[in-house]
């Protein structure tokens, strides 16, 4: 007891900044952990070629999706249109749809989502050690930010050569 009486200085000395840092990150965490987007949205990944001049194959007009064709800067082809997808915000999955029933969805196109949230494509880092010997490779990722949330969605960017390949339709209207 006297031991302890003798070294509560240190452990006061101690404590208060792991209660500092265990404060900070939960004030930082907790509240996404109770966010919970409910809007689901359809998005096309575009392909890969620089020789294509085109936002995505499709775009939303009067709520209803629509084929736009991108032709190739250099022949004037028309390019095949990219595959649809919708994404579940509830399960975190992407699921393929046929343009038929992608046109069968009642879709807003606006930026933000009915209930709050934004999409944004950023890079996550090929790591470093400290602030220095940043390894320079990143890969594209998909994040919804709103309402004190940051989180990464489960869609893959992996064949696309940048962020700008991903684009988002419209969100799902219940």
């Amino acid at each position: 007891m006297r031991n302890l009486k003798r070294h509560a200085p240190l452990f006061l000395g101690l404590a208060i900044p792991l209660g500092m840092i265990a404060f900070v990150a939960a004030s930082i965490y907790l509240p996404g952990l109770f966010v919970h987007p409910h809007s689901d949205f359809v998005y096309t990944i575009g392909r890969d070629d620089y020789h294509y001049n085109y936002e995505s194959s499709y775009a939303v007009a009067n709520a209803r999706i629509r084929t736009v064709a991108p032709t190739n800067l250099i022949s004037g082809e028309t390019a095949t249109p990219d595959q649809i997808y919708i994404y579940h915000v509830a399960t975190d999955t992407s699921e393929k749809l046929t343009f038929d029933q992608a046109q069968a969805l009642d879709l807003n196109d606006d930026a933000t989502s009915p209930d709050g949230f934004r999409l944004d494509t950023t890079y996550s880092g090929g790591g470093s050690f400290l602030f220095f010997f940043d390894s320079g490779s990143s890969n594209p990722v998909v994040v919804m930010t709103g309402h004190g949330l940051h989180k990464k969605l489960n869609i893959d960017l992996s064949g696309s050569s940048g962020g700008d390949n991903f684009h988002r339709l419209g969100w799902v209207r219940s």
